[in-house]
This record gives C-alpha cells, structure tokens and sequence, in this order.
C-alpha cells in the first residue's frame, strides 16, 4: 500500500506536470521539440502556472492526510547514522554545482560537435533536452544516496522516506514551474518578451 500510494502520487504529478508544461509552451512533452518555440501569450502563461501549484497543494493536501493515517511512518525513522554536519553540506554543495557546471560546458561542445545527429534524433531543442534529462540524474544524487540507504533498511518508516524522495523532488519541480511560469508572466506583463 506504501508503495501504491507514493507510486499513484507520482503519477499525479507527472499528469499536473505534463498539463502545465502543455500549456505553458503548447507542445507535447512526448514529441521532439522544434528550434523556435513561439512564446505563449500571458494566459497561456498563468493558467500553466496556475496548474502547477494546484499540483502543489493537491499533493500537500493528500501527504497531510497520509500523515495523519500513519503517523508511525513518520516518527520511527531510524536516525543512526545520520550526522549533521556543515562541513560536509558545503563540501556536497560546492562539488555538485560542479559537477553541473562541467556537465553544462559539455552540453555546449556536445551540441556544437554533434548538433546534426542530436538534432535528428532529439528535435531542434536538444542542448534543453539533454540539460534536463542528464541534469537531473546529477543533481538526484544526494537523494539517490539517502532513498538507497533508507530500501537497505527495509523498515516501512525508512522505506516511506526512500520512496518519499521521488515524490517531494517531483511536487519540488512543479514548484520550479511555477515560480518560471510567474517569472515568465510578469516579463510578458511589462512587455519584455522572453524564447524557451
């Protein structure tokens, strides 16, 4: 059942995500993307916006009544070996904004080098496309770390906090829509036009 839950979750913020970004530039997430996207007029902007904190408050809404169901997944999380520390949280921090700067660099000279090829094969936006799906898988590695710790343990507490991961970084992202979709509308509000 823990596994249903954070599994349908996901899914409902997959579906939020996937109207919003509908909405927001009009294409299908599923189809290459062209090299130009035309911008989407101010309504088209909010109402994307509009969908992902709905999503936001739709998965705040149901983890609040998760919580209050099982209240025992959240408060026999098993803390052992956890160690707070400064040093580290700066060290990790600094390592994987570099890392993503690395990765960047080598988007660019991926896309001068092979930009024919990639654009076949992934449409005309590639250097987005690739920035997005190999970004991801970097800046996923400290949750990675702590949800493959946590499904070692195999205790439903520990479990539901491994799984749980993937669903607040999915919620975390229509988060990120939504302030890019504000952003957004308030340039298109004073007139400055933006290119996705």
């Amino acid at each position: 059942m823990l596994f249903l839950w954070h599994f349908s979750m996901s899914l409902l913020m997959f579906t939020f995500a996937t109207t919003a970004y509908w909405f927001i530039t009009g294409e299908s997430e599923f189809s290459p993307l062209p090299e130009v996207i035309d911008p989407r007029t101010l309504p088209w902007i909010i109402v994307g916006g509009i969908t992902c904190l709905a999503g936001i408050l739709v998965f705040f809404l149901y983890e609040k009544q998760f919580k209050q169901k099982r209240p025992e997944l959240f408060d026999d999380i098993n803390a052992d070996d956890y160690e707070a520390s400064w040093w580290k949280f700066i060290v990790g921090t600094t390592l994987l904004i570099l890392l993503c700067y690395i990765l960047n660099t080598l988007f660019i000279a991926w896309t001068e080098l092979y930009d024919d090829l990639l654009t076949k094969l992934f449409g005309g936006s590639i250097f987005a496309g690739l920035h997005y799906f190999l970004g991801s898988l970097i800046s996923s590695l400290p949750e990675t770390i702590v949800a493959v710790k946590n499904y070692e343990r195999l205790t439903s507490p520990d479990l539901n906090t491994a799984m749980a991961s993937a669903s607040q970084s999915n919620m975390t992202n229509l988060g990120i829509g939504f302030l890019g979709s504000v952003l957004a509308s308030l340039l298109l509000a004073i007139g400055i036009n933006y290119q996705l």
